[in-house]
């Protein structure tokens, strides 16, 4: 029954955007990066390393817009829905969550006048995978420039489940540990 709780969930809590829902809309995200998992008492040689794909859902805003003057500086903290699929190996993950994120913008500041717009974030997540006995549970942490339409960016995260068959490096029923990091590239649904 928690399964299908997790599940519901995963699928649910992306749909409770905010009430701002006309200035909000569909962001996709597509990640690439590495992922090394194992029991938390493993040493380094010990841990399952591998590629990482995968791809989000979220509804979000573009980072503010740039204020007229020079020297000005503008931010939004906000909640972001989304729902992310990942694939590492012959394992998959189903991830449900809300994103803290901080949306920045700033024109022409500093010696050189440079102007950026961008988001950080912390992103709390839970779900289901292949590989694991129950709740896989963990976040990330992200950064996203934007380019004009195309977000691209970055995360590390750590995720944590119950193993639920034995393999090469771990038992059944055991605790496991994975970090992963990689690049991402998003932009606004068509």
């Amino acid at each position: 029954m928690s399964r299908l709780a997790l599940i519901v969930a995963v699928v649910v809590i992306p749909a409770t955007a905010s009430a701002d829902t006309d200035e909000r809309q569909s962001f996709v995200l597509v990640q690439g990066g590495y992922s090394m998992s194992g029991p938390p008492e493993a040493t380094v040689n010990e841990l399952v390393r591998g590629p990482l794909v995968g791809m989000s859902l979220a509804w979000d805003r573009a980072p503010p817009a740039y204020l007229q003057q020079p020297d000005a500086r503008s931010a939004r903290a906000e909640l972001v829905p989304e729902a992310t699929i990942q694939v590492t190996g012959r394992e998959g993950t189903l991830l449900g969550g809300v994103r803290l994120q901080l949306a920045l913008s700033e024109n022409q500041v500093g010696l050189f006048r440079m102007s950026s717009r961008g988001k950080m974030w912390l992103a709390p997540r839970a779900g289901v995978g292949t590989q694991a006995r129950g709740a896989v549970l963990g976040g990330d942490w992200g950064f996203a420039f934007n380019t004009g339409g195309v977000e691209i960016g970055g995360w590390i995260g750590v995720y944590t489940w119950t193993s639920r068959e034995a393999s090469d490096v771990m038992y059944a029923n055991e605790r496991v540990l994975q970090a992963q990091f990689g690049m991402s590239i998003a932009t606004a649904a068509l």
